[in-house]
């Protein structure tokens, strides 16, 4: 019934590329830098590279401890080559992801044909969380790429006959720690060990597995792969960054010590699996049926209906989702990017499960039928395939009462309602809504129509029994509506809500004064202010200069106020860009941007003597020459004073200016950040 995966065959990867450059590159560097993941990396590899740092990473001219080196190593390369943009930094993310759909693709093909290949590859494209985040410089982009290949390449390894791909296993394992560290082997051993429990594998089934991964020559890969950086990271900050990422950055994360990301609920990521891959999520909870009726049959040995290759891939998919979701609902920071390493075996156990149901109805068909025994003695089945149910090679299941079936009676009617009520939706919308560019409110509603017009097709088709026209012209219409829509939100939203802000700091990006947020953490203005930000929280934090000149008069011991070229650290590096963020400016101004909510607090201090600069949208850029910023310690030096009583951070500090420092060292995704005092 299916072509061998031995023939050449180049119009589903022409396709799937078509997909995935309309998806992950059109329009990619046309809205600046975004909150809420992406814009820390951007920020400091345009320090790092400027610096010429390709070991330390670094954020606000200081230390960066949140995360390892290879999120910073891809987009500084990209910045080496291509100049600073924001095109370059999301260049890696999206070529990334693009991998990630292709193998994808491949390992589904090669255990169930071209059809379910192509239907994973495009279900993996389009899925909205992907879209959104990989559009985007995000280290969850990199993470969710590397992992994903370590599990597909462990799919062909254990499930098919091509053994051969076993060092993509521990090459993109170890790629996949240096991106963000240990929680990419908790991953890789929870959902290992699960699967082999809900297998019921004995020893010799143990052993055999083990062998396949081949342990000892990985480890040899792994560690190859790890060890230099770690070393040389190690060397370079004489211990501090490994001690303060492994015990204080993971593991006061995963106990809830950040002051954002905290929803400690279990169901946190319920919804994210519906809306992250939607509508695919809809046919997910038959998938799992599938899964959980092999393990059902692998315990009790019941009538089994699920046999061979095909039970143990579902098992080994629903093992890393199920291992996934738990390990990041059991952490007290949650985020809903956070499970996208999961997203490769959840589209593969979909991809999987709706190939069975279609090939149930193509055997039970009459023209099938009649023609069976023809086709099953001239046609091969894909090379290294897995076997599947033998109700379907025997064409005798009642194909309505599968789950998968009974899911696409109710999906595919709901789908088409969807489409019509959200393209009438998009069209009062265009209308509406205030402040939209002409060209939005035409393409926005036109990317809808597609999807409309794409579901409703599926509908019609689903009813005259044509199931595979009607799954993959889902597919399809998936893509196209959302990579028509996806540039209209991206950059509807960076205009509505980032805009304004960035162009104010980038009236003062060539200044040497003191630049402050007051009330906000919005890392992105470093990648356009090109120098030191101050974030601040208290009215306190601005000091009389006066005041701020008696202060160092009475602290004569204290270190000389930092001018540009100063180091980063007497211990680490030198740079050749702007003053570390602690340090003193040259330029007697201060500039404080602060959103109108919260800007007649700043005005209720007239002592403050603020003059307006500029207003943008809902930001507005005042200055003084009275005032100065009160700057805590860089986090190196908070940390360098650490009493390390513990591995979960529960430490004592020297000052209270210390502790300040570090109470808020993890903040928005967790990430280290100077000068920030608790709000």
């Amino acid at each position: 019934m299916w072509k061998s995966s031995s023939e050449k065959n180049w119009r589903e990867p022409l396709l799937l590329l078509a997909v995935c450059l309309a998806l992950y590159f059109f329009r990619l560097g046309s809205f600046g830098i975004l909150e809420g993941g992406e814009s820390y990396y951007p920020a400091a590899c345009r320090e790092m590279v400027k610096a010429n740092e390709w070991i330390v990473p670094q954020l606000n001219y200081q230390i960066y401890f949140s995360k390892p080196i290879m999120t910073f190593w891809l987009i500084n390369s990209a910045y080496s080559l291509f100049g600073v943009s924001e095109l370059a930094g999301r260049l890696w993310s999206s070529i990334l992801s693009t991998i990630l759909v292709f193998f994808c693709y491949f390992t589904t093909r090669t255990l169930a044909g071209t059809r379910a290949g192509l239907l994973a590859g495009l279900i993996l494209a389009s899925s909205p969380l992907m879209v959104a985040t990989c559009r985007r410089s995000s280290i969850d982009a990199f993470f969710c790429a590397f992992m994903g290949l370590t599990l597909c390449a462990m799919i062909l390894v254990l499930f098919t006959e091509r053994k051969r791909w076993w060092p993509l296993i521990w090459i993109s394992l170890a790629l996949a720690v240096l991106t963000k560290g240990p929680a990419a082997l908790v991953l890789f051993l929870g959902g290992l060990v699960g699967y082999l429990i809900l297998q019921k594998s004995g020893g010799k089934q143990i052993l055999d597995c083990l062998k396949q991964l081949r342990i000892i020559p990985g480890l040899v890969i792994f560690t190859a792969l790890l060890l230099p950086w770690c070393v040389a990271v190690s060397q370079a900050t004489h211990g501090l960054f490994l001690k303060v990422f492994v015990l204080y950055e993971n593991l006061s994360r995963f106990t809830g010590n950040t002051n954002s990301g905290k929803h400690p609920h279990w169901w946190t990521y319920l919804p994210a699996l519906v809306y992250g891959a939607f509508p695919w999520t809809l046919f997910l909870p038959a998938a799992m049926i599938d899964a959980f009726k092999s393990v059902k049959e692998k315990f009790t040995g019941g009538s089994v209906r699920v046999v061979g290759e095909y039970s143990s891939v579902m098992i080994f998919s629903a093992s890393y989702v199920l291992v996934t979701v738990v390990f990041f609902s059991l952490s007290r920071t949650q985020f809903d990017r956070y499970i996208l390493p999961m997203w490769c075996p959840l589209v593969i156990m979909i991809s999987l499960s709706i190939e069975q149901w279609l090939r149930a109805n193509a055997e039970t068909s009459p023209a099938v039928s009649a023609a069976k025994s023809e086709v099953v003695s001239t046609e091969a089945s894909p090379v290294g395939s897995v076997e599947m149910s033998p109700s379907v090679s025997a064409g005798t299941a009642p194909v309505d009462v599968t789950a998968t079936a009974k899911t696409e009676k109710i999906v595919s009617p709901f789908l088409a309602a969807i489409g019509i009520i959200g393209f009438i939706a998009s069209v009062i919308a265009a209308f509406v809504v205030k402040d939209v560019q002409t060209w939005m409110r035409v393409v926005a509603p036109t990317g809808v129509l597609v999807l409309a017009v794409g579901w409703v097709h599926q509908y019609v088709a689903y009813r005259r029994g044509e199931f595979d026209k009607s799954i993959i012209g889902l597919a399809m219409s998936t893509c196209i509506g959302f990579a028509v829509v996806t540039p209209v939100l991206f950059e509807y939203w960076y205009e509505k809500t980032y805009a304004g802000v960035h162009e104010l700091v980038k009236s003062v990006a060539d200044t040497d004064a003191d630049v402050g947020q007051y009330k906000e953490f919005m890392p992105s203005l470093l990648y356009y202010r090109k120098g030191p930000v101050f974030f601040f929280y208290h009215l306190s934090q601005l000091i009389p200069r006066r005041d701020a000149a008696k202060r160092a008069e009475l602290q004569p011991g204290a270190a000389p106020a930092a001018v540009k070229g100063t180091p980063i650290s007497s211990d680490i590096g030198t740079s050749n860009g702007p003053r570390p963020a602690s340090a003193d400016s040259t330029d007697p101004r201060v500039f404080i941007l602060v959103k109108k909510d919260f800007e007649p607090e700043l005005l209720a201090q007239p002592q403050l003597n603020l003059k307006l600069c500029a207003r943008s949208g809902e930001w507005s850029m005042y200055v003084t020459s009275d005032f100065v910023m009160d700057k805590p310690p860089t986090l190196e030096q908070s940390f360098n004073r650490l009493n390390w009583k513990d591995s979960y951070g529960s430490v004592s500090f020297s000052s209270e200016k210390d502790a300040g420092s570090l109470r808020f060292a993890s903040f928005n995704d967790g990430n280290c950040f100077p000068g920030r005092h608790g709000a």
